[in-house]
Order: C-alpha cells, then sequence, then structure tokens
C-alpha cells in the first residue's frame, strides 16, 4: 500500500501521509508521490484546492535518514526527490491547506510556511532542529520564517531548535486556528475555499504570493489583474448571481 494516499472529492484533493509507525517520515518515495499528487492537482480543473494530512499522532518526523543514507554517499542524489517537492510545494497554484497534530519536525514544519491555511491540534509543536543536528534550514525556512515572525524569533526556532507550541504558533501567525480535530476543521477550510469562484481564487493566491513589489507595484499588479478579471464569464455569473440574489 502507498505512504502517501491520494483522494479527491468536492474539488478538494486529499493526501494524507500514510506512515504512521515512523512518524510520517519523508522517504523518496513519499517525495516522488507528493510531487506527482501536487502536479495532478495543478493540472485538474476540477480540483481548487489541495489538503495536506497525516495519520498517527505525529504529523511528520521530517526526512527518513536511513532511506537517504541507502541511495548512497553523493548528498545531491539522496536530497534530488527532496528538493524537487520543495519546488513543487512553493510554486503550488492551487490553495494548500494543511492539518497538523502532535509533531511537525524539520521539513514537516517548514512546508508550513507554504501553506495557505493551517489548522493544529492542540498538541502540535512545530521543531526546526537543523543547526542542532549540523545543517542549516531548508526550503526557504530562513527567508519566509522571519518575514512571517521576524528576525528574534526566526533565529530562537533555527538557531536553538527550541519548539513552538500551538498556542504560541496561533499568536505567531504560523497556524490559522487551533482545533481538537485539526483534520475536520481544516477539510471545512479547504471545502469553503473550494466553494469560491477558481479563476478568482487561483489569481488570488498569486498576487499573495508575489514577491518583490513596492507598494505601487504591488497596487498597479493587483489593478491589472481586476480588470482582467472583470472581463471574464466568472466575474459576470457571479456578478448576475450577486445581483439577483439582492432582488429576491
Amino acid at each position: 500500500m502507498s505512504e502517501v494516499r491520494v483522494e479527491v472529492s468536492g474539488g478538494v484533493m486529499e493526501v494524507t501521509l500514510d506512515r504512521a509507525a515512523k512518524k510520517n517520515a519523508l522517504t523518496r518515495a513519499m517525495y516522488e508521490a507528493l510531487v506527482a499528487a501536487f502536479a495532478r492537482a495543478n493540472a485538474d480543473p476540477e480540483i481548487r484546492c489541495l489538503l495536506l494530512a497525516s495519520e498517527g499522532a505525529d504529523f511528520c518526523a521530517g526526512n527518513d535518514l536511513a532511506d537517504f543514507l541507502q541511495a548512497g554517499p553523493d548528498p545531491a542524489v539522496a536530497l534530488a526527490k527532496t528538493f524537487d517537492f520543495l519546488h513543487a510545494l512553493a510554486s503550488f497554484e492551487k490553495v494548500l491547506v494543511c492539518a497538523v497534530q502532535g509533531r511537525a519536525v524539520g521539513v514537516g514544519a517548514t512546508l508550513l510556511l507554504h501553506c495557505d491555511l493551517v489548522a493544529a491540534g492542540p498538541d502540535a509543536s512545530l521543531i526546526l532542529p537543523f543547526v542542532k543536528l549540523g545543517v542549516t534550514p531548508e526550503a526557504g525556512s530562513s527567508l519566509l520564517l522571519t518575514a512571517l515572525v521576524g528576525h528574534r524569533v526566526a533565529a530562537e526556532m533555527i538557531l536553538l531548535g527550541r519548539p513552538v507550541g500551538a498556542e504560541r504558533a496561533l499568536q505567531l501567525g504560523l497556524v490559522n486556528l487551533i482545533d481538537d480535530d485539526p483534520l475536520g476543521a481544516a477539510r471545512a477550510m479547504a471545502q469553503e475555499a473550494a466553494r469560491q469562484p477558481p479563476g478568482a481564487l487561483k489569481a488570488a493566491k498569486a498576487l499573495l504570493r508575489r514577491e518583490g513589489d513596492s507598494l505601487r507595484e504591488r497596487i498597479d499588479a493587483e489593478a491589472a489583474v481586476f480588470i482582467e478579471r472583470l472581463a471574464t464569464p466568472e466575474f459576470q455569473q457571479q456578478a448576475m448571481a450577486f445581483f439577483a440574489k439582492g432582488k429576491s
């Protein structure tokens, strides 16, 4: 049985890490399956949102070191599938929702920085042990985490490797909400996202993910997309439905 399950329903692709006995530590085969799922979701117009979840008590223990050691002595070869996944994650065009329970370690935590919406269980704990292991952070986390929480908090998490629990993660904006049923809460957000007009949803996410703009440049970029959207059948349908609702 695959250690990455994929199910599609109601415009949502649900991708589940199913390796609970190993705390969902990621192997090269799992990374390859995740890349394929992300590509499928991007290519399918019926899929509007991807929900990433996992089985068991812990969300993800990071990379499976034993699996990577089996790839041979060249780190670039061993990590090729990891980097393929990180690029797929960073360039994913649809809404990305995640449900986190228990420990999210290494890439299990840094991947959350690329998610649009995150539901956490009360026992969630985000841990970046890179420096403690003698390496450095990945997935763009040295940039994204600093931008989100500021240098001092990012330094505490990365340089000292201190865990961040659910309540603090919520305060820092690393997660959207805490729920005793994080998967149920994540599904609700995913379904809500999937009900939005798909073209506008995709275009809005692209704007949220733009980098390097000045305020003026962002205003102009938003205006250009806004004008484009006004000419779409999607906007015409939504506008007609809005006015029809107002008259009823």
